[in-house]
């Protein structure tokens, strides 16, 4: 919070107090109610071929960020590797992600939270944009065997080990 004292003549002079920009975060918005306004805004303008397009830009700027970190590791990169590097980029954007290897041997990353909850939904272009996306910088297949828009507890996906 800032503070100025602002004289304007005659008596008492007044105090200003403004919130910087470190504490704008600790009062309400309105990100949820505006980024769900914005889907129902695009599917209005253009419909879903619109929609479709504009979660594929998302998904396009979100794979140069993260090949990006995935070209960080080198060639040494396991498939392991990878999935953490993805899993770490998840988590940073509120999923609470993590990777597991399962009692059947499998990779899977695990997003414990839905941080798009407001714009996802059971067959939603943003969670199928996810999926594409982490096919695409992990660089093989991935299938979705859980999801929290569909009621589950949360979002799972096995990495084959097999190219897409």
């Amino acid at each position: 919070m800032t503070h100025r004292v602002v004289r304007h003549g005659v008596g008492r002079p007044r105090h200003v107090y403004d919130v910087t920009p470190d504490a704008k975060d600790l009062f309400p918005a309105n990100y949820d109610g505006l980024a769900a306004g914005l889907v129902g805004a695009i599917l209005d303008v253009g419909g879903e071929e619109l929609l479709d397009a504009v979660f594929d830009a998302r998904r396009r700027q979100l794979g140069i960020q993260l090949r990006g970190r995935i070209d960080d590791l080198g060639t040494s990169g396991s498939l392991e590797d990878r999935a953490r590097v993805l899993a770490a980029h998840q988590d940073e954007l509120g999923y609470l992600a993590e990777v597991v290897r399962g009692d059947d041997g499998a990779l899977r990353v695990i997003e414990r939270n839905c941080a798009i909850h407001r714009v996802a939904g059971p067959d939603s272009p943003a969670c199928d944009a996810e999926l594409a996306l982490f096919s695409e910088v992990l660089g093989t297949n991935v299938v979705r065997e859980t999801h929290i828009p569909s009621g589950d507890r949360c979002c799972t996906y096995r990495v084959d080990p097999a190219p897409a």
